[in-house]
C-alpha cells in the first residue's frame, strides 16, 4: 500500500498535477510514514509550483535535515534559493547535483563572492576523507572553471566558520625546521592530481580556527594569551607595537607560529596575516589538567584476546588500574562512520555520515565532543588525525589539528602529544591523538613495517596474485597477520613512553585518558564477514579522575557510549539526541544488546545485532541507494549463538526479539520500495559469503 501510495504521488509530480487529489493523497502518505522526509519533498514541490517558495523552502530544510544525500532535495533547495535571489545559498546543492547527476552546475553569483563559491564546489564535487586534500579543487582561468586533484592550503576551508567567525585555516606545521620550508612544499604540490595519488607524500597540515586581517590588537583583559600567528605570504614580517615594544618577527609562508603576550599590543602586516583564536592560560578547579583521547586505528580486540594480549603489555598494564571493557563493538565497518560514531553519540544512519562519497555537514544542533569539551574551557587539539572529521563538521571543536593522510605512527604522535603538553602546560589540555599503523593496508597500496620485510619468508612475502582490494575485505595471509601484531607492539612501545610521562608529571586526579579502536580487521577470519567479531569487537579502556578501578569489565558497549561516558567524568551534559548509554561500570545501565551495521551504498546493507548469548544477522537482497536509504523486504535474517559453535538458533521468541529492534533500529532509513524512480538504481554487488 505505502508503495503505491508512493508511485501515485511520484507520477503526479512527474506531470505537474499539483491538485486537490495530490494533496488528499499526501495526506493520507504523512498519516502512514509521519517520520519520512517525502512529505516534505512532494509538499515542498506543490508549494514551489505555486510560487510560494518560502513555504517550499521550509519544507525542503525538514527534508534535508532528515535526509542530506538525497538528490531530490538537492533539487528542491536549488530551485528555492534561486528563486527567492539567494543564489549564493544554491552552489553547494548545485554542486551536489553536479557530481552525482554528471551535469554541469549552473550558479550566478556575484564577482566578489567567486572566491567561497569555488571553494564551495569544490567540497561539495569531492569526498569527505584526508582534507585538506580536494578531489576537485576548483580554480578560475582565463574566465574559465578549472576542476582538478588539489588541497586547501594558505586558506580557509568553506563551511567551517564558527559562530564568532573563525574558520579552519589550512598552513604547514613546522615546529622547527627551517622557516618556510613545508609551506613552499605544500604551495608547490598545492595543485596536483600527482598530490592526490600520493596524499600529498603525508605533509603534516597545521590547521587552526584562525581569521584573516592585516592587523590585530590584542587585549588581554588581564590575563596572558597565546596568539598563534601565520604568514600568508613568503618572508612576511609582522610588526609587534606596544607599551615599551616596538619589534617584529618574520615568518613562515602558510606556518603558524605563537606569540606569548603578557601585555596589549597590535600585529600588523603590509599582506594579511593568519590570527588564531588566543589560547587563555590558567587552570580551574573544574576541570583537569589533561584529558586525552586515544584511537588507535583497526585494533581487533576479539583477535586481541585470543592472543593473549600480549602485543601491548604497557597498555594493558596502564588501563588495568581503571576499566577494561572486553565486549566492546563498534557502530560501523570502517574508519569514517566509526569515528563521526564516537564523536557525536550518534549511529551513522542518525547522524547521516555514513559514508565518505558525499561531504554533508553534521547539523548545528548537534554538539560533537570536541565542542562539549571546549564548553568547558578546555584547550582542544587533534595532535595526529587523519582529516576524516574536518570537512563533515566531526571536528569542529577543536581549536587546532595536526593532520596528514596515511602516515601517522605512535612513536611521532606521542613525542608531538609530550612536546605540546610541555609547552601549553599552563592551560587545561583536552587532546586527541589517532595512530593508524595497526590499521593493515592492501600491500599493494603501502609498505609493511621493515620488520615484516627482514623477517618474513620469501613465498609469505609475495603478493603477486593478489587481487587490490578496500582495507576491510583484505584477505587471511601472513603478510597482513604479521604486519599486524609488530604494529601492535610498535604501538605499545610508544605508548609506555607517555604513560611513564603521565604517571610522572601527574597525579591520578588530574588527568583522564581513554582508549579505543574504531573497528578490527578482516585478516583473522577464515570466511570473511564484513561485520564478524574480529572486524568490528573494539577496544576501550579507561583511567584516571572518576573511572573506578575495576579493571576488565564484561558487559557490553557499544562505540556510541564513549560520548556519554566521557561527559559523566568531564561533567558535559548528554543531549538527547545522543544514541549512546552510559555503562554500569559508571553509574548507569547495562545494554542489552550492541548494533554493528555497515550502511554503504552501491552494496548490500548489512546489520549485525549482539546480545551476551546470541548474534543476529540480516542482510538486504538490493542495494543501499546514495541517499542512504534500503529496501529490506525479503532480507536474509539469521540467528546463532555467541559461543566458538555459533550454533543456529530455532527459537521463534528470539528471532521475534531481534526481529523488534532491527525494526526499530532501521525504521528511518528502510524504504520498503518508496525510492526515487527518477534516480538510478545502484550497481549491485555480489553477496558475501555466508558462515
Amino acid at each position: 500500500m505505502g508503495r503505491d501510495l508512493f508511485r501515485a504521488l511520484e507520477q503526479r509530480a512527474e506531470k505537474k498535477a499539483y491538485d486537490d487529489e495530490f494533496l488528499l493523497l499526501l495526506v493520507e502518505y504523512q498519516r502512514m510514514y509521519p517520520k519520512s522526509e517525502h512529505f516534505d519533498i512532494f509538499y515542498g514541490c506543490y508549494a514551489a509550483f505555486h510560487g510560494n517558495y518560502g513555504v517550499a523552502l521550509e519544507h525542503a530544510r525538514k527534508a534535508y535535515r532528515r535526509r542530506k544525500a538525497c538528490r531530490e532535495v538537492w533539487k528542491l533547495l536549488a530551485g528555492c534559493y534561486h528563486a527567492l535571489g539567494e543564489h549564493e545559498k544554491a552552489v553547494p546543492f548545485e554542486g551536489y547535483l553536479s557530481k552525482f547527476s554528471g551535469v554541469p552546475a549552473y550558479v550566478t553569483v556575484p564577482v566578489d563572492y567567486m572566491p567561497q563559491a569555488l571553494k564551495e564546489l569544490s567540497l561539495t564535487k569531492g569526498e569527505a576523507m584526508y582534507a585538506p586534500l580536494c578531489v576537485s579543487k576548483c580554480s578560475l582561468k582565463d574566465g574559465n572553471v578549472v576542476v582538478q586533484g588539489g588541497m586547501f592550503c594558505g586558506e580557509m576551508i568553506p563551511f567551517s566558520s564558527d559562530r564568532e567567525g573563525y574558520g579552519y585555516w589550512v598552513g604547514a606545521y613546522n615546529e622547527a625546521g627551517s622557516i618556510g620550508g613545508p609551506g613552499k612544499l605544500m604551495q608547490n604540490v598545492g595543485m596536483s592530481d600527482e598530490a592526490l595519488e600520493s596524499g600529498a607524500a603525508d605533509i603534516v597540515y597545521d590547521v587552526v580556527r584562525a581569521k584573516e586581517a592585516k592587523e590585530a590588537f590584542v587585549d588581554l583583559q588581564g590575563d596572558t594569551l597565546i596568539v598563534p600567528v601565520a604568514a600568508t605570504s613568503g618572508n612576511q614580517v609582522a610588526a609587534f607595537q606596544g607599551r615599551d615594544l616596538d619589534d617584529s618577527a618574520l615568518l613562515g609562508q602558510w606556518e603558524y607560529d605563537f606569540f606569548r603576550m603578557d601585555r596589549p599590543a597590535r600585529i600588523s602586516s603590509e599582506s594579511p596575516l593568519a590570527f588564531g583564536r588566543p589560547i587563555r592560560l590558567g587552570h580551574s578547579n573544574k576541570r583537569r589538567k589533561l584529558v586525552l583521547n586515544i584511537l588507535v586505528d583497526a585494533l581487533s580486540w576479539n583477535e586481541f584476546r585470543k592472543q593473549g594480549f600480549r602485543h601491548m603489555p604497557r597498555m594493558m598494564k596502564f588501563f588495568s588500574e581503571g576499566v577494561v571493557f572486553d565486549q566492546h563493538f563498534s557502530a560501523a565497518e570502517y574508519t569514517y562512520p566509526s569515528l563521526a560514531s564516537i564523536e557525536t553519540g550518534m549511529y551513522p544512519y542518525h547522524s547521516q555520515l555514513y559514508q565518505e562519497g558525499v561531504v554533508v555537514q553534521l547539523d548545528e544542533e548537534y554538539t560533537t565532543l570536541s565542542e562539549r569539551m571546549k564548553e568547558l574551557g578546555y584547550y582542544c587539539v587533534n595532535i595526529m588525525g587523519q582529516g576524516g572529521g574536518l570537512y563533515n563538521g566531526v571536528m569542529r571543536g577543536y581549536d587546532r589539528l595536526l593532520i596528514s593522510a596515511y602516515d601517522l605512527p605512535a612513536y611521532a604522535g606521542v613525542e608531538r602529544a609530550i612536546r605540546h603538553l610541555e609547552a601549553f602546560s599552563e592551560c587545561d589540555q583536552f587532546l586527541f591523538c589517532h595512530f593508524l599503523e595497526v590499521h593493515p593496508w592492501s600491500s599493494k597500496v603501502a609498505h609493511v613495517g621493515m620488520g615484516v620485510q627482514t623477517k618474513l619468508s620469501l613465498k609469505d612475502r609475495m603478493n603477486g596474485k593478489e587481487k587490490r582490494v578496500p582495507s576491510v575485505f583484505l584477505p587471511k595471509s601472513p603478510l597482513y597477520q604479521m604486519a599486524n601484531r609488530q604494529a601492535m607492539e610498535n604501538t605499545d612501545r610508544s605508548l609506555g613512553v607517555l604513560f611513564d610521562y603521565i604517571a610522572e608529571h601527574y597525579d591520578e586526579d588530574e588527568y583522564i585518558v581513554q582508549l579505543y579502536s574504531d573497528h578490527g580487521v578482516s585478516v583473522y577470519d577464515e570466511v570473511p564477514y564484513i561485520l564478524s567479531d574480529n572486524a568490528t569487537s573494539a577496544a576501550w579502556m579507561l583511567r584516571g579522575h572518576g573511572v573506578p578501578k575495576k579493571g576488565m569489565v564484561e558487559e557490553l558497549t557499544s562505540a556510541v557510549d564513549i560520548y556519554p561516558t566521557l561527559g559523566k567524568l568531564a561533567g558535559f551534559p548528554t543531549g538527547d539526541w545522543v544514541d549512546g548509554n552510559l555503562p554500569a561500570a559508571f553509574g548507569g545501565r547495562e545494554r542489552e544488546c550492541v548494533y554493528s551495521n555497515s550502511l554503504y551504498p552501491g552494496q548490500t546493507y548489512k546489520l549485525c545485532i549482539r546480545t551476551r548469548e546470541h548474534e543476529f544477522r540480516l542482510e538486504s537482497l538490493g542495494a543501499v541507494h546514495e541517499d542512504g536509504t534500503v529496501d529490506l523486504s525479503g532480507a536474509e535474517l539469521t540467528v546463532c549463538t555467541r559461543d566458538a559453535s555459533h550454533r543456529p538458533v530455532e527459537d521463534p521468541a528470539v528471532m521475534n526479539r531481534f526481529l523488534e529492534l532491527a525494526k526499530e533500529y532501521t525504521e528511518s532509513f528502510n524504504n520498503e520500495g518508496r525510492q526515487w524512480r527518477l534516480l538510478p538504481e545502484p550497481e549491485q554487488y555480489g553477496k558475501e559469503k555466508k558462515f
